[in-house]
């Protein structure tokens, strides 16, 4: 038989596939397959029976290998013999629906889907199977036993699972002592197998549930398939005692340790409690002493795995119990005695003295050792000095409780006294002990304060940063004396004594980061210039160039010198009410300077408040002279002129840098509030004060004074201006000139008033509009209309353009959607303009669509609409609207300008940028091992397009279990539930042993991940489980857990004690702490009770004690019959006791008493015994 024989089976046009119901093709001796290159085959071409719906049963002897899709989607399939098969390749029997039994005795490999869907299948028998594919067998719902052979090796991800609809229940043998490799994938072989078990060879047990992949050794499992347990299994279990508590510097560590194990697991079928006693001889218990319990059961007595947790004993005076688990059979108690660590700072305090020339001072530490001793440690020595600030701190020293109300902590740590210190006396803060030395006060400080002589007078007092007053024999003495540095100097105010002109210099070469000065010439403050004398002049360059400077108030100065204030650019306010004179440049460059109130000023010199570019307001009430360039390049252009004004130079105002070259007409309004104009003194070729006034400006002159300027030196009766500004209520007339194609009409029209109706109507011209007037022949200049205010003299030209004119207009498609990341990106453009001059005869509507195959439409595509007409069919400006034409889905569209007759199209899909944030909280557990947690960050792409990607990132104590993903872009997407995609989201974490998880948002739905909430965060919450057993300890007179005197029995848990039982007697505590004294009604009774103490999480502990109230009555018997010189000494007591001591022992119970004996001996001289 031939392949083509095959094929023809298939031809569509013959219809046999459709009836065919059996097929058996037995290769033999006399019978061969070949293949479509003409040679002997034994593999069964790829789908050579696709679809055969009909059939019903195949067999097929001598085939070696089953193509890939040979039999898929036979539906009706039910039986099958491949004996001879070896490899079965994929999709083989893809949807074999009805395939109940499968015996492939020679199969060796599957691979993947080969028999996906074979929903019917019962039984399978695979024993020679090396290797089994993905999802080979996926969906076989009827399976319910499997047995894997020692030969598979391999097990493919999801090989026999089914849908979670479907799950089952599968038992499974597998003969394989080491477990078979599991290819990776996201579900194991066996996903949704509930209640499934698992049966290995015994020692094969381990092997499987520690398997690196699908290994659960926690709840003994391999791929989610329970493995059966040995019941009698056990475990060894170290218990290291670990003590912090120096090496037992107190002396309290214990000599014995009661370790116990207790299951919890169950309430009712706990493994029994592991107990044990251990004393230490001779004690104290060593350091990380190490306790071994062998046979631990690992299964409580119901077959789950026990959970062993550790009880490390009785408490032990002062010391706090921890304990964790450092291992899978390792637990650690760590003791720590109960301490703090605190600072202990000792500072020199001088008073007084010569504070240029302090001597250093060497400190000696000491420490005094626990309570039971009076000796002293040497500590470090240190030495104090001014590098140091005369302190020094002796960080984190460590005290512990003991129990003393004079010294409630030890070691005492403490200072010697220091040598003595010539020239000062020496006191403490603290008073000196028994010991001789001072110890540091409950706030762990000591001052030692050293009292000089007095120091010199101060000269001068200032305000320091308006907080601290300082005095000095200078400026500079002060600023030390109060501590700090020139560049920590923001404020300064000069209050009491003598300014001097070194104090302003010490100011201008070394404070420079000063914000405000005041320096008030009043009550006793005196400045004295460089030659020691009295002066009101406030010296130049004292503050120029500092930039920090923004407020200064100076009182009783009369000039402020040139520069004193140059180039202050940040100053913001200026108070000087008594200066009369401003030199030179005193306040250029003053670039913030808004306002400036200078009531007694009469001089102000060039440049004076140049460049101060923000003032806006002067009052100069008394000023006689104004220089050059005083206020040029400032914003001061409403000016207000008083009458004492005697002189004034050219330039003085306006807003050029400088003189002497024309530049920006700029509007001054001036007041001039003198009847006669002051004398105008011109600089470089500067006339006028006013520098480049435009026509527009105003001045104002006292009534009955305007012939007295438009006569004087800079007036001009003709244009009606001084100084050439125009004078209020002075009117003059322009000649304006209207040019229509060289017929030319004039007209007189006042400077300052509107053309008005002045403007001729709207001439015509053949074949061309009438587009409006204009200052430039060419249309170029400045459009006139009616409104056009007249400054003088002007030339207006009437402009046409031709009714057929067009232009070219462009219109540019921008995309800001991530290079099409949605696939919504349009390939049809529909551009247009759209004349929306007038309804009835706007110009026709230019643009064509533009389709981009393939699509989407480019990025800044350009369309180009050419001769577009500039006026519509009545020759009226056409006036267009650029539309780009439909709007597309999900983007926002924006049209602007791009330049005359362009425009550009941003189509902007609807997105946002948002931070993502995961947080870890911490609820309760361990503070100080809380573990890293693995945190996979995953983002599902847009809309239809589910392609995740995932980010994995680690939450430690170091980032503070916090992790933004900044600026994470998303688009609308128009649906409810998740209205912005991508979905950023968090995959479940790791169980954490020993805490509980949650979320602050709810699972995605049919998703194992938690998306972020609408403002981009998600708190992972994990919340210790409370597994720590309470304690209960019984307090009295006794010996061990035998009791004659009970005071009362103590219980205690951190999260809370709920109850306590004594023997049938139950306690309502609800609280953390409580000692109970009532052991009557507690349920105490005469001989052995048992106490349980059981806290809200519902751990118990239990504890067996004895109460003996009744003393032992006892008989001495000594035979003193006969003389020997040893006899045995006989003690009866009514009941067991202590060994009275050394020599002692118990012989035994006779007639209801204990016998005890010891051997006395008689004394060698008169042979008398001394019994005891």
């Amino acid at each position: 038989m031939t392949s083509e024989d095959l094929a023809l089976l298939k031809a569509k046009e013959k219809g046999i596939f459709k009836t065919i119901e059996t097929f058996k093709l037995n290769l033999s001796d006399t019978l061969k397959f070949v293949d479509k290159n003409g040679k002997n085959s034994k593999v069964l071409p790829n789908s050579a029976f696709y679809n055969f719906w009909a059939l019903h049963t195949v067999e097929l002897g001598g085939f070696e290998e089953i193509g890939s899709q040979a039999f898929e989607n036979t539906s009706s399939l039910v039986s099958v013999s491949i004996p001879n098969a070896v490899k079965i390749q994929n999709r083989a029997f893809y949807n074999g629906k009805k395939i109940k039994e499968l015996n492939l005795d020679h199969v060796k490999e599957i691979e993947t889907e080969a028999f996906y869907q074979c929903n019917a299948l019962t039984a399978l028998n695979v024993p020679k199977v090396l290797k089994i594919g993905e999802k080979a067998f996926y969906g076989s719902n009827n399976l319910k036993e499997l047995q894997l052979p020692a030969t598979l090796e391999t097990l493919g991800d999801s090989a026999f699972a089914v849908e979670q609809k479907n799950r089952r229940k599968l038992n499974v043998t597998s003969e394989r002592v080491t477990p078979p490799v599991v290819t990776p994938g996201k579900n194991n072989p066996f996903a949704y197998a509930v209640n499934s078990t698992l049966t290995v060879p015994a020692e094969a047990r381990e092997a499987y549930v520690n398997a690196e992949r699908w290994g659960d050794p926690k709840n003994y499992k391999w791929c989610s398939l329970q493995l059966e347990k040995d019941m009698t299994a056990t475990d060894t279990y170290y218990i290291t005692y670990h003590w912090e508590d120096q090496d037992n510097l107190a002396g309290v560590r214990p000599n014995s340790v009661a370790p116990t194990l207790i299951d919890e697991s169950s309430a009712s079928y706990g493994a029994d409690t592991q107990y044990r006693n251990v004393t230490i001889q001779p004690g104290p218990v060593g350091q990380d002493y190490q306790y071994e319990f062998t046979k631990v059961p690992r299964y409580n007595k119901r077959g789950e795995p026990a959970k062993w947790k550790l009880n490390p004993g009785s408490y032990s005076t002062n010391y706090e119990i921890k304990t964790e688990k450092t291992g899978d059979y390792e637990f650690k108690a760590t003791y720590t005695l109960r301490t703090r660590k605190q600072d202990k700072t000792v500072s020199v305090n001088w008073v007084g003295g010569d504070a240029e020339n302090r001597p250093e001072i060497k400190v000696q530490m000491k420490r005094q050792k626990w309570s039971n001793t009076s000796a002293y440690d040497e500590g470090e020595e240190i030495t104090l000095n001014m590098q140091n600030n005369y302190t020094h701190t002796w960080e984190n020293m460590v005290e512990y409780e003991s129990g003393k109300d004079k010294y409630p902590y030890y070691p005492i740590y403490s200072i010697e006294e220091i040598r003595a210190v010539d020239g000062y006396e020496v006191t403490y803060s603290v008073e000196k002990n028994d010991k001789d030395v001072y110890p540091f006060d409950e706030t762990g400080n000591i001052v030692i304060t050293c009292t000089g002589e007095a120091i010199p007078e101060d000269v001068v007092k200032v305000n320091i940063n308006k907080e601290r007053e300082a005095g000095g024999t200078s400026l500079e003495d002060a600023v030390a004396k109060a501590g700090i540095t020139a560049d920590q100097v923001t404020s300064l105010e000069f209050v009491s004594g003598k300014v001097t002109a070194g104090d302003l210099e010490y100011i201008q070469k070394n404070v420079n980061q000063i914000q405000e000065f005041k320096c008030n010439l009043k009550d006793g403050l005196t400045y004295e210039d460089k030659k020691g004398a009295q002066s009101t002049v406030f010296p130049g360059w004292t503050f120029s160039e500092k930039a920090s400077l923004t407020t200064v108030e100076l009182g009783g100065f009369t000039d402020i010198g040139s520069y004193a204030f140059w180039k202050t650019k940040n100053l913001t306010s200026v108070r000087i009410e008594d200066a009369q004179i401003i030199k030179e440049s005193a306040f250029s460059g003053a670039e913030k300077l808004t306002e400036v109130n200078i009531p007694n000023v009469t001089k102000i010199s060039q440049w004076g408040f140049s460049k101060c570019r923000n003032l806006v307001t002067v009052n100069m009430p008394k000023v006689e002279k104004i220089g050059p360039g005083a206020f040029l390049a400032s914003g001061y252009l409403n000016i207000t002129l008083p009458a004492s004004l005697k002189s004034i130079s050219g330039a003085a105002f306006g807003v050029a840098e400088s003189y002497g070259q024309p530049g920006e007409k700029v509007e001054f309004h001036v007041v001039m509030e003198g009847a006669t104009p002051p004398t105008v003194e011109p600089e470089h070729n500067e006339n006028s004060p006013f520098k480049d006034a435009a026509q527009t400006s105003t001045l104002e002159v006292p009534e009955g004074s305007e012939d007295t300027y438009l006569k004087s030196e800079f007036g001009d009766e003709e244009k009606g201006t001084w100084c050439n500004l125009p004078l209020k209520g002075i009117s003059t007339d322009a000649t304006v000139t209207f040019d229509v194609n060289g017929t030319l009409t004039t007209e007189k029209i006042p400077v300052g008033e509107m053309i008005g109706d002045k403007l001729p109507e709207n001439p015509e011209k053949n074949g061309f509009v009438f587009t409006g007037w204009n200052t430039a022949k060419d249309g170029s200049g400045q459009e006139v209309t009616d409104q056009t205010v007249v400054e003088g003299d002007m030339t207006v030209f009437a402009v046409f353009d031709d009714l057929k004119a067009t232009d070219t207009w462009t219109l540019v498609y921008h995309w800001e959607d991530q290079d099409n990341l949605a696939g919504v990106r349009p390939a049809l453009l529909t551009p247009r303009l759209i004349d929306e001059s007038s309804s009835a005869h706007a110009a026709d509507t230019q643009g064509n669509n533009v389709t981009f195959s393939p699509g989407p439409a480019p990025q800044d595509y350009v369309y180009t609409f050419e001769n577009v007409p500039r006026y519509n069919k009545i020759g009226e400006k056409a006036q267009w609207r650029v539309s780009p034409g439909i709007p597309a889905k999900n983007y926002k569209i924006t049209l602007e300008e791009a330049g005359e007759h362009a425009y550009k199209a941003t189509y902007a899909l609807n997105v946002r940028k948002q931070d993502k944030t995961v947080k870890v909280e911490w609820a309760g557990g361990d503070e100080a091992n809380r573990p890293e947690i693995k945190v996979r960050f995953v983002k599902r792409g847009f809309i239809n397009d589910w392609v995740t990607e995932i980010e994995e990132v680690v939450l430690n104590a170091e980032n503070g279990y916090t992790h933004t993903w900044k600026d994470m872009v998303e688009y609308e997407s128009g649906k409810e539930e998740y209205p912005y995609y991508p979905i950023y989201s968090i995959e479940a974490i790791e169980t954490i042993d020993g805490y509980e998880t949650t979320y602050s948002v709810e699972k995605m739905k049919d998703e194992d991940v938690y998306p972020f909430d609408e403002n981009g965060q998600l708190v992972i919450t994990n919340t210790a489980i409370d597994k720590q057993a309470p304690n209960v300890s019984v307090k009295g007179e006794g010996n061990g857990d035998r009791f004659r005197k009970i005071t009362g029995i103590a219980v205690h848990d951190t999260e809370g004690v709920k109850e306590l039982k004594v023997n049938n007697t139950i306690t309502v505590i609800n609280s953390k702490y409580k000692y109970l004294t009532d052991i009557e009604k507690l349920g105490v009774k005469e001989g052995e009770n048992t106490a349980v103490v059981i806290d809200n999480a519902g751990n118990a502990k239990s504890v067996t004690f004895y109460y003996d109230t009744t003393a032992p009555t006892f008989n001495w018997i000594v035979d003193n019959k006969t003389q020997a010189q040893s006899k045995e000494v006989r003690l009866e007591t009514s009941e067991e006791i202590q060994l009275p001591d050394e020599g002692w022992s118990l012989k035994g119970e006779e007639n209801g008493v204990f016998v005890y004996v010891k051997t006395f001996y008689a004394n060698w001289k008169d042979k008398n015994f001394t019994v005891t």
